[in-house]
């Protein structure tokens, strides 16, 4: 299989990216804040196959999202949830303990393999971090895209840390991971802890959605604490750590406030969710 990243070509210029990928990719949101890197590749990627060809069970850099759309042949796409049973055989498989080569990955697994057959002119959203193999029935052509999210930012840290300890993808991961991870905790620490801001919460499914929302930059304040500890206890030289900053983050000062602006906001939520969630109940029970 040949796949090449073509973002930035006049060959993108023809493509109309998919909705989700538009309105939460970061490197679309925050893109005056990414071009400068060369690494900003990650958007858009165009496949060739032959028939019989088969990519095996994976896990995409950090876990993201992405949708493959097939524009001439037929594929077979294999999908499975990433429940944490699932990712600890993945992660045997990716240290060498589990020969995925000899093996197939589900046997192993405790959740049913979901096979979904893509024909021509259609297209295959891939949640985050679930473990997908593929196999070309026919020569193919399929173009694809892929991106992280702050939906799914939980799923992301686990999987990137999985990565880390793997040591496989040094030079291969999911590009400028760390510094979108910023820009996602500074657009949100600057529009929740805003003094006026509120959450609009109308039914049980809206409150869901912030409620996971809620979780999954909790998870990501986690990641930039940790981040900032480590500056602030110098085991990470600051030349070094403005490497994984926004282009024109080069105060100490930006970092601790981005920090501690998201906590601020995370406990204002927290407290914005739990009053909702209580009038909901009562509204239920009249």
């Amino acid at each position: 299989m040949a796949c090449l990243e073509f973002t930035g070509t006049r060959l993108a210029e023809s493509i109309t990216l998919p909705f989700l990928q538009r309105e939460i990719n970061p490197l679309v949101r925050f893109a005056r804040h990414l071009k400068r890197s060369k690494a900003v590749k990650a958007s858009l990627y165009i496949m060739s196959s032959k028939a019989g060809s088969f990519t095996p069970w994976h896990v995409d850099a950090a876990g993201e999202a992405h949708w493959l759309s097939v524009v001439s042949g037929v594929k077979w796409v294999y999908l499975l949830p990433p429940t944490k049973h699932n990712v600890e055989i993945w992660r045997s498989a990716e240290t060498g303990t589990i020969r995925a080569d000899l093996i197939w990955l589900p046997d192993l697994c405790r959740t049913p393999v979901v096979k979904v057959e893509l024909k021509e002119g259609e297209a295959l959203l891939i949640p985050s971090g679930y473990l997908h193999a593929v196999f070309t029935v026919e020569d193919s052509l399929a173009l694809a895209g892929a991106w992280i999210s702050e939906f799914n930012m939980g799923c992301h840290m686990v999987l990137r840390g999985l990565e880390i300890v793997a040591k496989n993808r040094k030079d291969n991961g999911y590009p400028q991971f760390e510094r979108q991870c910023w820009l996602i905790a500074r657009y949100y620490a600057k529009k929740w802890s805003a003094p006026d801001f509120r959450i609009e919460i109308t039914n049980p499914n809206s409150l869901r959605c912030a409620q996971h929302l809620y979780r999954q930059l909790d998870a990501l304040l986690i990641f930039i604490s940790a981040q900032t500890t480590k500056i602030n206890a110098r085991k990470v030289g600051w030349r070094k750590s403005v490497a994984s900053l926004p282009w024109g983050w080069r105060k100490r000062g930006m970092i601790y406030g981005v920090t501690n602006d998201l906590r601020t906001g995370l406990k204002k939520v927290d407290a914005m969710l739990l009053e909702m969630e209580n009038l909901l109940f009562e509204k239920r029970r009249v």
